[in-house]
């Protein structure tokens, strides 16, 4: 079993699974296994004027156990 944390993204209306967290000018983007991407941060500072300013949706960690 990884010791990595799983986690999964709900955009508000499918809750997708995430591969790769990564973080670009614009703030901290999510991507899929193959498919589905989003945004789960945006920057303050980026200039948003530029661009359609993304909706961000909610980053959950999946627990497959627990230890108290």
């Amino acid at each position: 079993m990884s010791i990595l944390p799983q986690y999964k993204v709900f955009d508000g209306n499918v809750l997708h699974t995430v591969a790769e967290i990564i973080r670009v000018e614009g703030g901290i983007k999510w991507m899929g296994p193959g498919v589905g991407q989003g945004w789960v941060y945006l920057n303050p500072d980026f200039d948003w004027k530029k661009f359609d300013r993304p909706d961000v949706d909610e980053l959950l960690e999946v627990v497959s156990d627990f230890n108290y």
